[in-house]
């Protein structure tokens, strides 16, 4: 196995944030060990609702995803649905009350033709 330094690659990652205005913020990553760069963006477009981006880029493996992400906070729930650059959509929604969550999710890989979809639940104070 090669060390990091044999590959020519830093053990150091570095990372930045960019306030655009107070509701929305850019985001870049290098990290050094997987010779990544991320780049993300998000966008606080109601009180409690959010609009996110990303993009990824290897540079050991030359390949890119993207991914895009909404996310809405209500009094006692939560819903959060990403799609990336394979087609793969997932969502969950989460129910919480005082000694409970649940957690119902579902996942869509439509290039696999796979479907699949789970729940959980948390008992006690949460």
């Amino acid at each position: 196995m090669m060390t990091l330094t044999e590959r020519n690659l830093s053990l150091m990652s570095y990372a930045m944030k960019f306030g655009i205005n107070k509701k929305q913020n850019f985001y870049t990553q290098y990290v050094g060990a997987s010779d990544q760069l991320i780049l993300a963006y998000n966008h606080r477009l109601l009180d409690k609702a959010y609009f996110m981006s990303e993009l990824e880029y290897s540079n050991q493996t030359g390949e890119s995803r993207a991914i895009l992400g909404y996310r809405q906070k209500f009094a006692i729930s939560e819903v959060i649905v990403t799609l990336n650059s394979n087609m793969k959509f997932s969502s969950a929604l989460t129910l919480q009350g005082f000694a409970y969550q649940l957690k119902l999710c579902a996942i869509a890989d439509y290039h696999k033709d796979s479907y699949k979809f789970g729940y959980g639940i948390a008992m006690g104070q949460v």
